[in-house]
C-alpha cells in the first residue's frame, strides 16, 4: 500500500513538472537543473529569469525584495535599465544632476533640469570619448617622440664629451712624452756637455805637465831622488 502511495505521489510530482516545464518559444528558468520550467519574471539586477520556484527567494528575502523584477525576457543582460524610483525604463540623461533617469523624473522629481535623450547623449559622450582617446594618443605618441628626440640628443653630447674627453687626453699624453723627451735629452746634452768640458781640462792639464817636466831637465828627477843616469 505504501509502495503504491510513493510511487502515486512521484508520477503525480512527475506530471506537474512536465506542465510547468518551458515549451517553445517560452523563457526558461536560469536556475533549474534537469527540466527546465518556464519562467514567470525577470529580474534586472541578476540578469536571470526565475520560474515560479525560485521567483520565491525575491519575494521573502529582504536584500533581494529591492531588485527590480520586470516581465519576461529573453536575455537580461539586454532588458533596459529601469528607473529605480518609478520602475519605467531609462530614456533620459539629466545634464543638471549627471544621470539617466525615466520619462516621469522630468515631471516628478527634476524639475527645471536640463535633459536630453539618452541615445542622443550616449552619442555625443561616444564623441567625447573619441575625442579624449585620440587625444590621449597624440599625446603619448608626442612624449615617445620626445623620448626618441631626448635619448638622440643625449647620445650625441655624450658622444662629444667623449670625443674632446680623448682628445684632452691625447693632448696631454702628446706633451707628457714630449716633456719627458725634453728632460732626457737635456740631461744627455748636460753630461755630454760636462765629459766634453772635463776632457779638455785634463788635456790641458797633462800638456801642462808634459812642458813643465821638459823645461826642468835633470833636475826634476833628482828632486824627485832619481838617480842621474851614468856617463
Amino acid at each position: 500500500m505504501a509502495a503504491e502511495f510513493n510511487q502515486s505521489t512521484r508520477t503525480e510530482a512527475g506530471s506537474r513538472s512536465e506542465q510547468l516545464a518551458a515549451k517553445p518559444g517560452d523563457v526558461e528558468c536560469d536556475v533549474c537543473t534537469g527540466v527546465k520550467r518556464k519562467a514567470v519574471k525577470s529580474c534586472q539586477k541578476c540578469k536571470a529569469s526565475y520560474c515560479q520556484t525560485h521567483i520565491r527567494p525575491h519575494m521573502k528575502n529582504a536584500r533581494l525584495r529591492s531588485h527590480q523584477l520586470t516581465h519576461l525576457v529573453d536575455n537580461p543582460e539586454e532588458e533596459e535599465e529601469m528607473c529605480k524610483k518609478h520602475n519605467k525604463p531609462v530614456k533620459l540623461f539629466c545634464k543638471t544632476d549627471r544621470t539617466c533617469v525615466c520619462r516621469l523624473c522630468p515631471i516628478l522629481d527634476h524639475k527645471n533640469h536640463e535633459f536630453a535623450p539618452l541615445q542622443e547623449q550616449y552619442e555625443v559622450r561616444t564623441l567625447e570619448t573619441l575625442a579624449e582617446i585620440q587625444k590621449n594618443i597624440k599625446r603619448t605618441e608626442q612624449q615617445i617622440q620626445e623620448a626618441k628626440e631626448s635619448v638622440i640628443l643625449k647620445r650625441e653630447a655624450s658622444d662629444r664629451r667623449m670625443a674632446e674627453g680623448v682628445q684632452v687626453y691625447t693632448a696631454l699624453k702628446h706633451g707628457v712624452e714630449k716633456g719627458r723627451e725634453d728632460f732626457m735629452r737635456t740631461v744627455e746634452e748636460r753630461q755630454q756637455n760636462l765629459e766634453k768640458h772635463t776632457q779638455e781640462v785634463i788635456k790641458q792639464l797633462e800638456q801642462q805637465l808634459s812642458e813643465m817636466m821638459e823645461s826642468s831637465g835633470p833636475n826634476l828627477h833628482l828632486m824627485m831622488g832619481e838617480q842621474t843616469p851614468p856617463l
